[in-house]
């Protein structure tokens, strides 16, 4: 935008100096000649400035369409699938998957290569949520308990995959033509092998250390009614 200022401020300028020039030819006697000149000069001017404002005016239409798609871009889904650590308990790896864009993404599909078993003689390319799941908005997510890590980690299953990933933009019953939109996504199950982690305290430590209050009472109270019988 300074850019564009730059040039209409210029653009003024000459146009001033044009009507000074006239005002001065009108008020002063000079030659053919003289008028040539000024007249040359005055095209020169009037060339200069009208290439400005074509200058001017294809740099503003270029920003313009590059602000558009940035918004444009900045509304549209992004769908990533991570293997995280549960939330409560680091023993446990969970599998999410959301929609990190600023849109709504629709007709999501997701493909694991290799496969990756889930439960007895199950995987996780046979599950209904990853072969299509309706909608996802933004910001939300879709989470569920995958494996315990110690139990995965020590077994032959794979430790290494690539999510494909396909959604859309807009529901296919309202886009006679519909652009899928397809991502790539490496997972390393082993990631996070070999790191400490620090202990949460949260709702369910309060519940444990409730239920080992609970029981230290039991035994204190039988104690006590022991020692009242001796």
């Amino acid at each position: 935008m300074k850019i564009l200022k730059y040039f209409l401020t210029a653009i003024i300028s000459i146009i001033v100096i044009l009507y000074l020039l006239n005002a001065l030819v009108n008020s002063i006697n000079y030659s053919v000649y003289w008028f040539t000149k000024v007249s040359a000069i005055a095209t020169a001017f009037a060339a200069v400035g009208g290439i400005c404002l074509l200058i001017a005016t294809v740099w503003y239409v270029l920003e313009t369409r590059k602000m558009v798609t940035e918004v444009q871009r900045q509304k549209e889904p992004a769908i990533t699938v991570r293997f995280a650590p549960d939330k409560h308990t680091n023993h446990f790896i969970n599998v999410v998957l959301k929609n990190t864009g600023g849109g709504p993404a629709y007709d999501i599909s997701v493909t694991f290569e290799p496969d990756l078993p889930y439960r007895k003689g199950g995987s996780l390319n046979k599950l209904n949520v990853f072969k299509r799941l309706p909608l996802l908005e933004s910001g939300e997510s879709y989470e569920f308990f995958f494996n315990s890590a110690d139990d995965y980690l020590k077994s032959d299953s794979p430790k290494k995959s690539k999510a494909n990933i396909q959604y859309y933009a807009l529901p296919l019953d309202t886009n006679p033509s519909p652009l899928p939109k397809n991502r790539s996504i490496e997972i390393d199950l082993e990631e996070r092998k070999g790191q400490l982690y620090v202990h949460r305290h949260d709702l369910h430590s309060l519940v444990e250390e409730m239920e080992d209050l609970k029981q230290n009472m039991v035994m204190l109270l039988a104690d006590r009614k022991k020692d009242a019988n001796s």
